[in-house]
């Protein structure tokens, strides 16, 4: 079923972030890599190693996936519109790309705010995202846009390294304490 589906992809997702994201930060999809280069909180270098290993990751992911299939279950792992859901091509890529908006605005702030959680945060929203899914053109999109959104509205200030770093202030001290020099 559909929701099982879902679930499934949702799964694994989480116990990948979970058991690689303080490796690479569980890059497994180009979108997501997009939107964090974007962001800034990766560079281009790392980018492109990512997208080659992501690209490198899914090719040799279906062809495992062909040569398991038999006669009987040949439209397995088939992306398909549903007529019922998205009315044509341009709505099923502008849905993608609302999906996608939200899985890379969550990575985004999730991991930057609270990494202990994201693992579950980014499971949860694949699972919502693969109960209505089209591929390539509107993930990218979304993912650039998240990238952008997060580091231009909710950009940590003190990430940017265009700026020199300031000195933390000393803290105050204790009251009833003499603070002059002697």
């Amino acid at each position: 079923t559909l929701m099982g589906v879902a679930l499934i992809f949702g799964l694994v997702i989480m116990a990948l972030a979970s058991s690689f994201g303080h490796v690479s930060g569980c890059h497994i999809n180009p979108a997501v890599t997009l939107g964090v280069l974007i962001d800034g909180q990766i560079d281009i270098l790392k980018a492109v190693v990512y997208w080659i290993a992501q690209f490198l990751g899914a090719v040799l992911g279906a062809s495992i996936l062909y040569f398991m299939k038999t006669e009987s279950n040949r439209d397995l792992c088939q992306t398909k519109l549903t007529e019922t859901l998205i009315n044509g091509p341009v709505a099923a890529v502008v849905l993608e790309a609302f999906i996608t908006f939200l899985l890379v605005f969550v990575v985004c702030n999730v991991c930057e705010s609270n990494p202990t959680f994201a693992p579950l945060a980014i499971g949860l929203t694949v699972t919502v995202g693969h109960l209505l899914a089209v591929y390539w053109i509107g993930p990218l999109a979304g993912g650039a846009l998240a990238g952008a959104a997060h580091r231009f509205f909710f950009f940590n200030k003190d990430k940017d390294q265009s700026k020199p770093a300031k000195k933390a202030d000393a803290p105050p001290p204790p009251a009833g304490t003499n603070n002059e020099l002697v």
